[in-house]
């Protein structure tokens, strides 16, 4: 029995020896260990800062960009009547300009017409002055045709 009890002591101080060899080999590698899952973690946080900047910039321009939309929407629906107005003011005067135009062009024949009727009347008159002047004086009245005072003898009175 003896030897059995120095086998386990044996055997026990063998685990014993063991173990340490195992805690020494596990403590030899647990900083490399650790050192590459606090990389992995900072690399994760750094990932993680990166993507929640992002989603905060893009939920800020959303922002902007509703904001923009909105008060663009506001700007059209308060100029566009303005713009409106604007537009039928240049209609109508344009259509006055137009309408004065053809009145003025209308006038201008007119005047024109009436210049040449004028003209045409002015020469007409003078060539009867000159026609007159050359002309002798005629009988303010045409003679009268005489009446016969005979009996037709066809009709046996006075007739034609």
């Amino acid at each position: 029995m003896d030897k059995i009890r120095q086998r386990e002591k044996k055997y026990q101080k063998l685990a014993k020896t063991i173990d340490h060899l195992e805690r020494a080999k596990r403590e030899e590698f647990a900083p490399p260990i650790e050192a590459a899952y606090k990389q992995s973690c900072q690399q994760g946080l750094v990932e993680e800062r990166e993507r929640h900047k992002h989603e905060q910039q893009d939920k800020v321009m959303e922002q902007r960009r509703a904001d923009f939309e909105r008060r663009e929407a506001e700007w059209k629906e308060q100029i566009t009547p303005i713009i409106e107005a604007r537009k039928q003011e240049r209609d109508a005067l344009r259509k006055k300009l137009y309408y004065l135009r053809c009145e003025e062009e209308k006038l201008k024949k007119l005047q024109e017409a009436n210049a040449v009727v004028n003209h045409a009347e002015e020469a007409e008159r003078q060539k009867q002055l000159e026609e007159s002047l050359w002309r002798p004086a005629e009988p303010s009245e045409p003679p009268r045709p005489v009446q016969p005072t005979v009996a037709c003898t066809i009709h046996r009175e006075v007739c034609c």
